[in-house]
C-alpha cells in the first residue's frame, strides 16, 4: 500500500514536467513566419503593433533571421483581436488573430524608403573627369534599360546613330578603351540595341573617364569606360529569364556554391538576339528591295567570386558574337549558287583570373592574368578581311598606403604596376586598295591588296602614380612607359592631376598629361600595313570646378583642350601613314541630383570643336565627329516600390558631311553612287540638328516567391543624314539629306524566381 501511494505521489509531481517536455513548443506558442513578397526571403526584426501603437507586453518580441516570430500562447490570448506587423522598409500588414491562426505565413511588400536615402558608390581612384553611375540609376534611365549605355548621357560623350561605342571629346570610338574590372576587352556593345556583353545583374557600377585619367590606364587617347562587377556573394539562388522584344532573350542563374568559411558566388548566363527572325521575313517579302541585311548577336557569361578575409578572387569567362548577314540582295554573283556574299562578324572569348590581397595594413596586391581570342570575319562579294588575334596579358599592381604628419589615418597612396602582353595571330586580306583622296572611289577599278600572313606583337606597360595629401591639396603625379615591339616604338608619358578644396562645398581640379596608343594590327603589319608607323600621341589639359551644393545636389564645370598627332591616315603608296593632326577644345557642364528614394537625374551640356589635318600642308577641315552642341536631360522617378518612370531628352547639333561632287552609275549594283568632289569640300557642310526622346515605364508584379517585371518604352529619334550610295529616281546632286523620324519601341519581360 505504501509503494502504491509513493508511485501515485511521484506521478502527481513529475507528470506536468513530462507532458511539457513531450508537447511541441508550437503547441505552447503561436508561430508566425514573415517573408518578402516577390522573393520569398525571410524578414527579421518584425514587431507586433495594435492600432499603430507598440504593445508593451510584446515589445521584446522580434522575428529572427529565419523570419519566425514566436508568441507565447498565454500572451497571444491577451493580445487585441486586430493586430498589425511592421518593419522598416516594408508596408504594414494588418489582420485578425483568427485569420493569422489559419494563415501563419505573411508576405510583406517592400515600400519606398525615406527620400533622404542616398546611394554612394565606392571610388577606387579619384580622377578629374571621372563620372560614376550606380547600376540601379543606369537601369532606370539608360536607353533600353541597358546600364552600360548610360555613358552616352554624360558630358563629353557623343554617339553615332544606332551604335553603342562612345566618342569621347572628339576622339574616334576605337581610341576609347573598355574594361571589365581590369580585363581589357575588344568590344562591349552589340550592334543590335547597343546591348552590352554583360547582363545588368553582374554589374555594380559604370564608370567613364573622358580625359586626364591616371597613369594606370594606357593605349587610350580618348576615354576609358570601366564596368565594375559585383564582389559580394549572391544572397540566395536566383534564376532570371528575360525576353526583350524585339531584340533578344536570355537567362541568368546565380547562387553560392561550396562549403566552409569561403564559399564562391556563381553567375552563369547566355543571351541570343531575336530581331533577325522578325526582320528576315519582312525583307524577303520585298521584291523591289535590292539589298537588305539583318543583324544578330549572342553572348555568354561565367563568373565566380570568392570574398576572403584578406582579399578577393574572381574568375571571368566571356563570349561575344556580333554580326550582319544578307536577307535579300542584288550583289554581283561570286559562286555557283548565283548569290552574292556579304557577312560581317566579330566574335571573341575573354577570360581572366583576378586576385586581390591585403598583405598588411599598408600593402595591397592585385593580379589579373588575361587571355583573349578575337576573330573578325568580313566578306563582301569576293573581297574579304579575316583577322585572328590571340592575346595573353598580365595586369599586376602594388599599392602602398602611408600617412604624413598630422594625419590620423593613411590618406596617401603609392601605386606601381606592370602590364606586359603578347599578341599573335593571322591576317588574310583580299580587298581593293582605297583612295585616300576620294572615299567614294570605284571598287571595281581599284587594285587588289592581297595579304596572307601571321604576326606577333610584344607590348609592355609600366606605370607609377602617387596620391599625396598636402593640407587642402590632393596632388597626383604619375608616369607611364609603353613599348610596342612590332614597330619598335617607346613612349614615356608623364601625367599630373591636382585637387584643391576651397571649402566644404567647392573645390578646384586640374589635369595635364601625355597619352599614347598603338596602331591597329592591320595598319602596322606588312605587306598591307606600314611597320614604320609610330605611337599616336595625345596631350590632355583639363581645368574644372566641383561643387556639392546640398547633400544630394552637385555640379561640375570643366574646360578641356586636346591635341593629337601621328594619327594614322590612308596613303596611296604605303596604305597607312601617321600624318594626321587633331585639335579638340570645349567646355562641359554637369548638374546632378544624386540618387534618392524617389527622384534623381542630371543635366549635361557639352560644347566642343574638333579640327582635323590629314597631312602637313593640307587644309584644316572639321573632324567627322565635330559636334558642337550636345544637351541631355535625364531623370528617373519612383512612383512606388514597384512602379518607376524614366525619360531622356537629347538635343544636339549636326555633324559635318562631304557634299556629293558627281554621280556615277555602278553596273554591278545597277544603281547610281555619289562621288566626292574637290578635296577641300570634305566635311565642308553640316547637317541640321537632331533630337531624340526616350520614355519608359517599369512595373514589378510581386508574387509570393518570385517577381515579374514589365518594362515598356520607346525611343523617338528625329534624324537627318547624307545619303551617299543610295539609289533615287530624282536628281541625286540636289538631294544631300534624308529626313526621317524613327520610333523604336521595345517591351522587356523579366522573371526572377
Amino acid at each position: 500500500m505504501r509503494t502504491l501511494f509513493s508511485n501515485y505521489l511521484a506521478l502527481l509531481v513529475f507528470a506536468p514536467l513530462f507532458f511539457s517536455a513531450a508537447v511541441p513548443a508550437s503547441a505552447l506558442a503561436v508561430s508566425l513566419t514573415f517573408l518578402e513578397r516577390g522573393t520569398g526571403d525571410p524578414i527579421s526584426k518584425v514587431q507586433i503593433y495594435a492600432q499603430d501603437s507598440r504593445l508593451e507586453d510584446a515589445a521584446s518580441l522580434y522575428s529572427d533571421k529565419k523570419g519566425t516570430l514566436e508568441v507565447p500562447l498565454e500572451l497571444w490570448q491577451k493580445l487585441p483581436p486586430q493586430l498589425s506587423f511592421q518593419r522598416f522598409g516594408y508596408d504594414k500588414f494588418s489582420g485578425s488573430k483568427s485569420f493569422l491562426n489559419t494563415n501563419p505565413t505573411i508576405y510583406l511588400r517592400p515600400k519606398i524608403a525615406a527620400d533622404n536615402v542616398i546611394t554612394i558608390s565606392a571610388v577606387k581612384r579619384k580622377e578629374v573627369s571621372r563620372k560614376i553611375v550606380s547600376v540601379e540609376e543606369a537601369e532606370i534611365v539608360a536607353s533600353g534599360g541597358e546600364p552600360t549605355r548610360i555613358t552616352a548621357t554624360l558630358p563629353g560623350v557623343q554617339t553615332r546613330p544606332f551604335q553603342g561605342e562612345v566618342i569621347v571629346r572628339g576622339s574616334a570610338p576605337e581610341d576609347t578603351r573598355y574594361y571589365i574590372d581590369d580585363l581589357l576587352v575588344p568590344a562591349v556593345y552589340h550592334g543590335v540595341g547597343s546591348q552590352s556583353v554583360l547582363p545588368p545583374q553582374l554589374l555594380d557600377n559604370v564608370q567613364i573617364s573622358t580625359g586626364g585619367f591616371g597613369a594606370y590606364r594606357g593605349e587610350a587617347t580618348g576615354g576609358v569606360v570601366e564596368l565594375q562587377t559585383k564582389s559580394q556573394l549572391p544572397e540566395k539562388p536566383l534564376t532570371t529569364l528575360t525576353v526583350n522584344l524585339p531584340f533578344y532573350t536570355g537567362v541568368l542563374h546565380e547562387r553560392s556554391i561550396g562549403k566552409g568559411d569561403s564559399p564562391w558566388g556563381l553567375w552563369v548566363g547566355a543571351r541570343k538576339s531575336t530581331i533577325e527572325y522578325a526582320l528576315r521575313p519582312i525583307f524577303e517579302g520585298m521584291e523591289d528591295q535590292d539589298l537588305s541585311v539583318v543583324p544578330f548577336f549572342a553572348d555568354g557569361t561565367l563568373m565566380l567570386v570568392q570574398p576572403r578575409e584578406n582579399g578577393l578572387r574572381k574568375l571571368k569567362l566571356l563570349y561575344y558574337l556580333d554580326g550582319i548577314e544578307l536577307a535579300t540582295n542584288n550583289l554581283p554573283t561570286t559562286d555557283s549558287s548565283g548569290r552574292g556574299q556579304l557577312g560581317i562578324e566579330r566574335s571573341y572569348i575573354a577570360s581572366s583570373y583576378r586576385k586581390e590581397y591585403r598583405l598588411n595594413k599598408k600593402w595591397k596586391y592585385v593580379s589579373e592574368p588575361q587571355y583573349i581570342f578575337d576573330r573578325i570575319r568580313n566578306e563582301f562579294s569576293g573581297d574579304k578581311l579575316f583577322i585572328d588575334i590571340h592575346e595573353a596579358r598580365l595586369f599586376h599592381e602594388w599599392q602602398f598606403r602611408y600617412k604624413t604628419g598630422g594625419q590620423k589615418r593613411a590618406r596617401n597612396k603609392l601605386s606601381l604596376g606592370v602590364e606586359p602582353s603578347l599578341q599573335w595571330g593571322k591576317v588574310d586580306i583580299d580587298v581593293p586598295r582605297g583612295d585616300p583622296q576620294d572615299p567614294f572611289f570605284e571598287f571595281e577599278e581599284a587594285d587588289q591588296v592581297t595579304v596572307e600572313d601571321s604576326f606577333s606583337i610584344f607590348k609592355f606597360g609600366l606605370w607609377g602614380s602617387l596620391d599625396h595629401q598636402l593640407g587642402k591639396w590632393l596632388v597626383q603625379p604619375g608616369f607611364r612607359v609603353q613599348y610596342n615591339g612590332q614597330i619598335d616604338a617607346w613612349s614615356i608619358d608623364p601625367r599630373l592631376s591636382a585637387f584643391y578644396e576651397l571649402n566644404k562645398k567647392h573645390s578646384l581640379k586640374a589635369a595635364a598629361g601625355l597619352y599614347s596608343i598603338s596602331p591597329r594590327e592591320q595598319e602596322s603589319t606588312e605587306p598591307s600595313g606600314n611597320p614604320d608607323l609610330e605611337l599616336e600621341r595625345s596631350r590632355h589639359f583639363v581645368l574644372g570646378w566641383e561643387s556639392q551644393w546640398t547633400e544630394q545636389i552637385k555640379s561640375s564645370l570643366e574646360v578641356f583642350y586636346k591635341w593629337n598627332d601621328r594619327m594614322v591616315q590612308l596613303d596611296a603608296l604605303t596604305n597607312y601613314v601617321g600624318s594626321g593632326r587633331l585639335r579638340v577644345y570645349g567646355v562641359e557642364v554637369f548638374l546632378r541630383r544624386l540618387q534618392s528614394a524617389r527622384f534623381f537625374g542630371w543635366l549635361s551640356y557639352t560644347y566642343s570643336k574638333a579640327d582635323l589635318r590629314k597631312a602637313s600642308g593640307e587644309p584644316e577641315i572639321a573632324s567627322p565627329d565635330d559636334q558642337r552642341h550636345v544637351l541631355q536631360l535625364v531623370s528617373g522617378y519612383k512612383l512606388s516600390s514597384t512602379f518607376r518612370l524614366g525619360a531622356r531628352l537629347l538635343v544636339q547639333s549636326g555633324k559635318p558631311f562631304s557634299p556629293v561632287g558627281e554621280v556615277v552609275y555602278h553596273a554591278g549594283f545597277d544603281s547610281y553612287q555619289g562621288r566626292l568632289g574637290a578635296a577641300e569640300n570634305e566635311n565642308s557642310e553640316r547637317l541640321p540638328g537632331s533630337q531624340s526622346l526616350d520614355l519608359f515605364a517599369q512595373k514589378d508584379f510581386l508574387l509570393k516567391r518570385w517577381k515579374l517585371r514589365l518594362r515598356a518604352g520607346a525611343e523617338f529619334i528625329s534624324y537627318e543624314r547624307p545619303v551617299f550610295g543610295v539609289e533615287y529616281d530624282f536628281d541625286f546632286r540636289n538631294q544631300n539629306e534624308f529626313k526621317g523620324f524613327a520610333p523604336i519601341p521595345y517591351l522587356e519581360v523579366r522573371s526572377e524566381f
